[in-house]
């Protein structure tokens, strides 16, 4: 229950941009329950959330064909199951709320992997590609414009008293630069991520509640991925 003298949080979470930096880490298991855990760590003695709201997209969940001809079933890979557990998870979270955009497969387009293309720029030989050496060019879509909205509403509406952002795009900035001229402070968690400039302007604190030195939070053999904060109290 949230007291009448408790300071209430509203969590704006970049859930790609969360699933990608958990999963370099190896933070934690990624499920409603543990992003809710680890959101809580930035809550102070007098706070509470008022809400964690979680944007992503579901799978795209269609039938195509792979380069070579080979019928592909997008909803049926180990990725999409895994998408659609995320977000069944974080629907049964307490204190979550999902916030949903499209998946759109830009052209039809498939990209090489990254391995991949940097074997073919060694050798200078396509001999020996498969399909599982491609994967399609799928790409959110209206997840930054729904974050940039709801925290203009949380703002404007004095529906909290501190915003913390968990992304890394400069695209939020303007945002940012509202929730504080709206007299909101705004602490943003990059999660170790390397923060532009433009967006670092336009926040209060930067916190990310991770230990670099800590293996339970990021494994030893990836902290160097880890970035210190630069505007920190």
């Amino acid at each position: 229950m949230i007291g009448g003298d408790m300071q209430k949080v509203a969590f704006f979470v970049d859930g790609h941009f969360m699933r990608k930096r958990i999963f370099l880490f190896r933070s934690f298991a990624f499920r409603g329950p543990n992003i809710r855990s680890y959101c809580a760590r930035h809550l102070q003695a007098d706070e509470n959330f008022y809400r964690i709201f979680f944007y992503d997209a579901p799978p795209l969940e269609r039938k195509t064909k792979y380069p070579s001809g080979a019928l592909l079933d997008l909803g049926a890979q180990p990725a999409a199951t895994q998408q659609k557990a995320l977000l069944d998870s974080i629907r049964e979270t307490p204190d979550m709320a999902l916030r949903l955009g499209s998946a759109n497969w830009q052209n039809n387009d498939w990209v090489l992997k990254k391995s991949t293309l940097e074997k073919l720029l060694q050798t200078g030989s396509v001999a020996g590609l498969q399909d599982s050496d491609f994967f399609p060019n799928i790409r959110q879509k209206a997840v930054d414009m729904k974050i940039g909205l709801d925290i203009a509403t949380i703002a404007y509406k004095k529906l909290a008293t501190r915003i913390v952002l968990i992304a890394g795009d400069s695209d939020f900035a303007p945002a940012s630069k509202l929730a504080r001229i709206e007299g909101m402070h705004v602490t943003l968690d990059p999660l170790g991520n390397k923060v532009p400039d433009d967006l670092l302007e336009h926040i209060d604190v930067m916190h990310t509640p991770l230990d670099p030195n800590n293996a339970a939070d990021v494994t030893p053999t990836k902290k160097h991925f880890f970035v210190a904060p630069r505007k920190t109290l």
